[in-house]
């Protein structure tokens, strides 16, 4: 069912004091890391980075908005790993097969 990992994102504080030490600590070059539309990719509620690391990215998202999803999860849980998404090859048999087993969609 799962194929491969598109993303892991992750809630962050300061997106570009995350990125720098994320880029540093892991030995990553500059070269994987993609602003989406420069500067950093902002969306309503926050701004994104992508970082590629083999065949998946890093996305970490730094709230601009309080009420935010983003927001709310770091208040709620701090800084962290917000979700995984998944690769499938039928997203439709993926739901349907999670749900039978009683997994929130």
């Amino acid at each position: 069912m799962i194929v491969g990992i598109n993303h892991i994102s992750v809630a962050v504080k300061n997106l570009d004091q995350a990125t720098k030490y994320f880029v540093k600590a892991f030995g990553i070059s500059e070269n994987n890391v993609n602003y989406p539309h420069q500067p950093p990719k902002s969306l309503e509620d926050h701004k994104l980075v992508l970082i590629s690391v083999g065949n998946a990215d890093f996305e970490f998202a730094e709230p601009v908005n309080p009420a935010s999803v983003v927001a709310n999860f770091i208040e709620n849980h701090g800084e962290g790993i917000t979700h995984i998404c998944f690769e499938v090859d039928d997203i439709n048999e993926a739901m349907s097969t999670l749900s039978a087993q009683g997994i929130t969609i």
